[in-house]
């Protein structure tokens, strides 16, 4: 009887000679090495951390002080050795090959390995849509501000959502909770407060411990999430115009946001102290920036503005590297969003059509129209795992599915009463969040 490939079984390995033996593993498991911090952690008294760490990453059992970690640490640095540098030459043939000079010229990838599954625009996949069962929605939750939501956005886990107002104000959101089917505890687990205009933007920090929001009222706030009893802000940094959008690096240590000026603004996530330009040049927007957003490698950023712009900047240096001129033929940008892979962005603009590029090639390869977005600043959002796109439409107040793949329109979905400003989808659920 055949059995699958794999490694080899304990009894194999016994008996095999002396270099055949399998080397152990360089690293600890993933389950033990989360014990083991969540246990320094609390060793060196910070517990509110180890439980939010304890939490994050469902490692469930008893808060245990242990200095283990810090012990293995310092016995590594004793016996710590380097392996001498790889000799292998990497295999760098892609099909970037077949580029014309103009679209190689535009590449944006990096010599580094994609973040996420590639998503498949062959002509057979886009004829014959994702291939995907389209899902079946149903409201399960609902929570009211006191006046219409901007924003929404997921942490990086799906575990809680943030949801900023045109009433000034945040709720945090335990997607968890909203699952329960007996719901005990409410869902929503934290308001947040300080700005004194409409939220328009937010985002978490990678570790999800911290929250910056964006306002009409020229401010960005910093809000710790690690003290459950604290609704004001951390820190905060003040502009010369209303703040559009904002975002943290891939690493947490910076933020950018885009005003109603034509520069961003870079600042340090510790201090909020401002970093930007002061040289003018020809490559900057000629208005307002709607929309910024950092690559998933965060070797550049995105931003989109009133003026039909989308123009790419590199972190380091602040200077231009690429522009999309008119990319929704003069209509301002809405929203920008990068796929898991970083290979692709989604966009959506105030002329009624979404646009996913490809960033090697700066070509659109699938557009999304039959939603009206002419009048209001509309985002667009992934599904999931990048299967679908959701958007509203003005007109009707209806979400709309189209498959990412063929551009069809899956399904229109019901139950606003309201436009619909902003659609989140989950990262982890085949779920979305709607603000109106």
């Amino acid at each position: 009887m055949s059995t699958p490939e794999g490694p080899p079984r304990q009894e194999d390995s016994a008996s095999a000679t002396p270099t055949e033996t399998p080397k152990p593993s360089p690293s600890l498991p993933k389950e033990e090495m989360l014990k083991l911090m969540i246990g320094q952690l609390a060793e060196y008294g910070h517990n509110d951390l180890a439980m939010v760490l304890q939490e994050h990453t469902k490692t469930f059992g008893a808060l245990e002080p242990t200095s283990k970690l810090a012990s293995l640490c310092q016995a590594g640095k004793q016996t710590e050795t380097f392996p001498a540098p790889s000799q292998e030459t990497p295999d760098n043939s892609t099909l970037e090959d077949t580029k014309t000079m103009e679209e190689a010229a535009f590449d944006l990838t990096l010599p580094e390995p994609p973040l996420g599954p590639l998503m498949d625009f062959s002509q057979d996949a886009a004829h014959h849509g994702g291939g995907k069962r389209v899902p079946y929605f149903l409201c399960t939750f609902r929570t009211t501000h006191k006046e219409a939501v901007r924003c929404a956005r997921f942490n990086q886990t799906g575990r809680y959502v943030a949801t900023g107002s045109m009433d000034a104000s945040i709720k945090i959101i335990d997607m968890t909770r909203v699952k329960e089917k007996h719901r005990e505890l409410r869902p929503v687990v934290r308001a947040l407060y300080g700005h004194v205009g409409p939220v328009t933007d937010i985002a978490f920090h990678p570790n999800g411990l911290t929250l910056v929001s964006a306002s009409e009222d020229q401010t960005i706030k910093l809000y710790d999430l690690a003290k459950p009893h604290n609704k004001r802000a951390l820190l905060s940094a003040q502009d010369f115009f209303p703040v559009n959008s904002v975002d943290f690096s891939p690493t947490g240590e910076h933020i950018v946001t885009g005003a109603g000026d034509h520069r961003f603004r870079l600042y340090d996530t510790r201090s909020l102290q401002c970093f930007t330009t002061k040289k003018v040049t020809s490559n900057e927007h000629r208005s307002g920036i709607n929309t910024i957003r950092y690559a998933p490698t965060g070797k550049f950023l995105v931003t989109g503005g009133q003026d039909g712009d989308i123009r790419f900047w590199d972190t380091v240096s602040g200077t231009s590297l690429r522009s999309l001129a008119q990319a929704h033929g003069g209509a301002p940008i809405s929203s920008t969003t990068f796929s898991k892979s970083g290979q692709y962005m989604l966009t959506g603009g105030q002329d009624s059509v979404g646009k996913l590029w490809d960033l090697r090639t700066g070509r659109v390869l699938q557009t999304y129209s039959g939603a009206s977005q002419r009048m209001n600043r509309i985002t667009m959002s992934f599904s999931y795992d990048e299967s679908f796109i959701y958007s509203s439409d003005e007109n009707s107040r209806n979400v709309f599915c189209w498959d990412s793949k063929s551009g069809q329109i899956e399904k229109a979905i019901p139950g606003h009463d309201m436009l619909v400003r902003s659609v989140a989808g989950s990262p982890v659920d085949e779920a979305f969040l709607t603000c109106w």
